[in-house]
């Protein structure tokens, strides 16, 4: 099922997302710390973050579309400059469909029938 996402829905789900990834490491941290929030797992700040391959599993897995309905572009581009979500992009490509899910790291609702 595809969604028409609007701008406004694209802004939300960033947004959101940076949430999902949050609670990693400042912009100050130095590489390779480890940071985090109670409620996350803290993950490592390594010197090559693949963000673009974290959104695409976070599209495949909870919305059936790799490309999150082809705004994958702005998306990665905003978490690519923001330290605490792009210091967690490694970690979010290792986890399963299950883990995303059950954790509730799809930041908006998946569609009917996912």
């Amino acid at each position: 099922m595809r969604l028409a996402l609007g701008r406004s829905a694209v802004c939300l789900f960033a947004v959101m997302l940076a949430g999902v990834l949050s609670g990693c490491q400042s912009d100050s941290a130095p590489s390779g710390t480890t940071t985090g929030s109670t409620s996350q797992p803290a993950c490592v700040c390594e010197e090559t973050e693949d963000c673009r391959a974290c959104y695409e599993h976070i599209g495949d897995c909870c919305y059936g579309d790799p490309t999150i309905f082809g705004q994958i572009a702005p998306l990665t581009a905003n978490c690519e400059r923001d330290g605490a979500c792009s210091s967690c992009c490694n970690e979010c490509v290792k986890k399963t469909c299950e883990e995303l899910i059950a954790g509730k790291d799809c930041p908006i609702p998946l569609p009917s029938g996912r």
